[in-house]
């Protein structure tokens, strides 16, 4: 698909559900479009904005974000939203949390689900705490990396906002860097099974699958950002065979068991 098709499939897209939120929540809808359109004309972004599901909007990414999972529906697929909302205190994985708005999507689906968000950044968990505070979550917020085996590792923000950052694998660490402690995924469920599990890493998929085998054999729904094919298919070929795979977004897949 070219840039030009792309564009426009995706101005369809959020035109679409920015009619249909509007339906439902009319009054913030204006105020979220005109607060994404300032962002988007003139760089100008307020922070504090409050979501009528709870949820607040304390930088550009979060409302990038909101405005893709919320409004556009990136990740919606029924198969999995469906499971989420008929089950009992099922455990749901937010791996790479940011400021927790995948956590909250799956509390607001159902609020009865345990949530484990796995954040190493200090002011994102942070605002996770707050949102769970907030909203009465049954969330535990573990501020640690993901990887392959426990131990530390750099984190890096390349552009000096705290809204993205990664762990440095180049050994060339980029912006501003903190020092944080690397958990797995086997060592943090030790035996439990995940219901949903998203992975957004930034690249690191492949270390915190590989620290997460017998977590991922007990998992029914795998979230997972892959921004070209082939990147999907390496993915695909890591996480070895018993798994459906059908694409939810623009750059996020689906991974379900078989």
């Amino acid at each position: 698909m070219n840039k030009y098709a792309h564009a426009m499939k995706h101005g369809i897209a959020s035109l679409v559900g920015w009619f249909r939120f509007r339906s439902v929540h009319p009054e913030f809808a204006g105020e979220l479009l005109r607060r994404r359109w300032r962002y988007f004309a003139r760089r100008e972004f307020i922070p504090g904005l409050v979501t009528p599901d709870g949820f607040v909007l304390q930088t550009p990414d979060t409302l990038i974000a909101y405005w893709s999972m919320f409004v556009e529906r990136e990740l919606f697929g029924r198969e999995w939203i469906n499971a989420l909302q008929s089950a009992d205190k099922p455990l749901v994985l937010d791996v790479g949390a940011n400021a927790g708005l995948f956590s909250h999507l799956a509390f607001c689906f159902n609020p009865r689900a345990e949530i484990i968000a796995f954040e190493p950044l200090p002011v994102m968990v942070e605002r996770v705490n707050g949102q769970k505070q907030r909203n009465q979550m049954n969330l535990t917020c573990v501020a640690k990396a993901v990887g392959r085996s426990p131990g530390t590792a750099t984190l890096e923000s390349p552009h000096g906002y705290d809204g993205t950052s990664r762990i440095c694998v180049s050994g060339k660490p980029s912006g501003q860097t903190f020092q944080v402690e690397v958990t797995t995924l086997d060592q943090e469920l030790k035996g439990r099974s995940v219901l949903v599990m998203k992975i957004d890493v930034e690249g690191f998929e492949d270390e915190v699958i590989a620290g997460g085998t017998e977590t991922l054999s007990r998992t029914k729904f795998l979230i997972i950002e892959a921004h070209d094919q082939a990147r999907c298919d390496q993915l695909t070929r890591l996480l070895g065979p018993g798994w459906h795979r059908q694409k939810l977004g623009s750059s996020d897949y689906l991974f379900s068991r078989v």
